[in-house]
């Protein structure tokens, strides 16, 4: 082998180990490493991206909580308070959300946040309901939008859990010289207790157009117990005067 060749051979020969010692730093910086939100099935996964080290698939897979419609907001001219009434939806039917953290923030109308609260409930599957917020200071005037977000919710199979089966009977819209209230009684149909037992009602005028919401909540109800309750309104003329004491709708809702 003459020496041109000899060198050469040696050129091509550093030349191909200088590319691989820079193509396995490029790809050691550029190559990402496998998580549970690449889109690729890897990692012991049994699903893309669930299973295995992930997310358990049919979690995964399940529709997210959402709400029904817009916030309601209702006012009491008397005093200027706010109240608001979201509507929410758990739309799966194989898993309750046993619990969920909720965040509320009001915008104004420049869409500069002003207020935010938020709290826990429970949504069992199949199932709408009602998440109440008894007072916002910021006045109607100044809100633009309401919105809703829904925080990590603690789901359960159905077969691991039966939610209680809550009746409401004796619904009366009591007025008298001096309060506004809505009576009833609610049964518990199963043998274990119901925890923090949400009753909303909604008072409507005589065209049926929603008036005010207010809520009672009662710690627990034994099995097969039954409770009666109150829900106290303000007493406000421009309500009472509007008011049809018929067309009052109670729901009922529990952890």
């Amino acid at each position: 082998m003459n020496r041109g060749t000899k060198k050469f051979l040696y050129g091509f020969f550093y030349f191909a180990c200088v590319s691989l010692v820079v193509f396995l730093v490029y790809k050691s910086y550029t190559t990402v490493p496998p998580s549970c939100f690449d889109n690729i099935q890897n990692q012991y996964e049994t699903g893309v991206d669930c299973g295995g080290l992930c997310v358990a698939c049919d979690i995964k897979n399940l529709i997210p909580l959402g709400m029904v419609g817009a916030p309601r907001l209702f006012t009491i001219p008397s005093s200027g308070n706010e109240t608001a009434l979201f509507q929410v939806e758990n739309q799966n039917t194989t898993h309750h959300a046993m619990q969920f953290g909720y965040v509320v923030n009001v915008l104004d109308k420049n869409g500069e946040n002003v207020e935010t609260f938020g709290g826990t409930d429970t949504l069992f599957a199949g199932e709408k309901r009602y998440i109440f917020e008894p007072l916002i200071t910021t006045p109607m005037r100044n809100i633009g939008t309401i919105s809703l977000e829904f925080k990590d919710p603690a789901w359960k199979p159905v077969d691991e859990y039966v939610p209680p089966a809550l009746t409401l009977s004796d619904i009366k819209t009591d007025v008298g010289k001096s309060w506004l209230r809505v009576n009833g009684t609610v049964k518990n149909g199963n043998t274990f207790s119901a925890r923090e037992v949400k009753i909303i009602a909604i008072l409507r005028g005589k065209s049926g157009m929603e008036l005010f919401v207010a809520q009672v909540i009662l710690t627990s109800i034994p099995g097969f117990g039954s409770v009666s309750f109150t829900i106290p309104f303000p007493f406000d003329k421009t309500l009472i005067d509007g008011l049809d004491p018929g067309k009052s709708e109670v729901f009922v809702s529990s952890k």
